[in-house]
């Protein structure tokens, strides 16, 4: 038996997905919903073992995607959601048609070449 102690903390600005609404039954209405949520998350990561939290959106293996345990919950959803975002995230970075991403390749293969040499080689992706 244990109990749980959540704060509302700054639930009532603005954020992503999250609307303020004027009236303050409508407030209490979507603060009593995202508890329910949260407890539903938190009692999952109780139930599920460590082992059975992961995605993989890697294209050289689709079969595993997401635990089978896992993708039977909202938590799966989210995972995957987080990594398709962290994806497109490190693609716009990394892309050679920006200044940071044309940095970041320019140090890259000046790293590869003081430490390989400036030899054709194939890196496997």
């Amino acid at each position: 038996d244990f109990k749980l102690l959540l704060d509302k903390g700054d639930f009532l600005k603005e954020s992503p997905g999250h609307q303020v609404t004027k009236s303050p039954e409508k407030q209490e209405k979507a603060l009593e919903n995202e508890t329910q949520n949260l407890l539903r998350y938190f009692f999952i990561g109780l139930a599920l073992p460590n082992d059975k939290f992961w995605v993989n959106l890697r294209p050289d293996s689709p079969d595993d995607i997401l635990d089978p345990d896992l993708e039977k919950t909202d938590i799966g959803r989210i995972f995957l959601e987080a990594d398709v975002q962290l994806k497109k995230d490190t693609a716009g970075f990394t892309s050679p048609q920006t200044p940071e991403g044309k940095a970041y390749w320019d140090k890259l293969y000046q790293k590869a070449g003081e430490l390989f040499g400036t030899e054709n080689i194939t890196i496997p992706t």
